[in-house]
């Protein structure tokens, strides 16, 4: 799995969030859903079953990523991390 990794995200309006290491985040931003097999409603559908199973995939996944990064469902300009573990 391809990720982006981040030291900085920008939080809007209520600031930015800086982290002491690097994180593996896989992005599921542009064609990054379409690269890695995940259908096109799990990212920008309104239903969460589907985008909960797929989270938990790549959760379980032997790569290890810290979290994800996808596209706000309600407005393209802004963008979604939302990680896991030791980082929650």
């Amino acid at each position: 799995m391809r990720g982006a990794v981040a030291d900085r995200v920008d939080v809007g309006k209520t600031g930015t969030a800086k982290f002491v290491d690097a994180l593996q985040l896989i992005d599921l931003r542009g064609d990054g859903p379409l690269r890695i097999g995940i259908p096109s409603d799990v990212v920008r559908g309104r239903t969460q079953p589907l985008a909960q199973k797929w989270s938990m995939a790549i959760f379980d996944h032997p790569a290890g990523a810290d979290g994800i990064i996808y596209p706000s469902r309600l407005s393209v300009a802004q963008v979604a991390p939302s990680m896991w573990g030791g980082w929650c």
